[in-house]
């Protein structure tokens, strides 16, 4: 039997990536751009005032897409299967539980923070 040909659909991860991936590249001057083109229409505006706009743009048009993936793709998943588990009433098969053994002995902590402070006191002394 022939298998029905999987029409191709565009990849909006990949493609929500790489738009993310290029804002890192040209992102400073095209928001550099923007802002002279927003400044010669006057409309003061300066990078500190847009980033927030940027950022928040960014995470509503990430949640929007993963909203859409989640919605288109939600018919086609298979619902999970649960197998119930077998009752184990015996306590002599259970396993004892793990003692905790620590990987760093404490004097080599009490080394290491004593340390940590005489540099830090060391630090304050030189830069004062």
């Amino acid at each position: 039997m022939d298998e029905p040909e999987k029409k191709p659909t565009i990849n909006w991860g990949s493609l929500f990536s790489f738009g993310l991936f290029l804002l890192f590249v040209v992102g400073r001057p095209l928001i550099n751009m923007l802002g002279g083109l927003l400044n010669g229409a006057g409309i003061a505006i300066s990078l500190s005032s847009l980033v927030p706009y940027i950022v928040g743009g960014v995470i509503l048009l990430a949640g929007l897409a993963i909203t859409v993936r989640a919605l288109g793709g939600a018919s086609q998943r298979p619902l999970p299967t649960y197998a119930p588990l077998p009752v184990q009433r015996a306590e002599a098969n259970l396993a004892k539980a793990p003692t905790f053994e620590p990987v760093i002995s404490p004097t080599a902590v009490a080394v290491g923070v004593v340390g940590l402070a005489a540099l830090a006191l060391l630090a304050a002394l030189v830069l004062r």
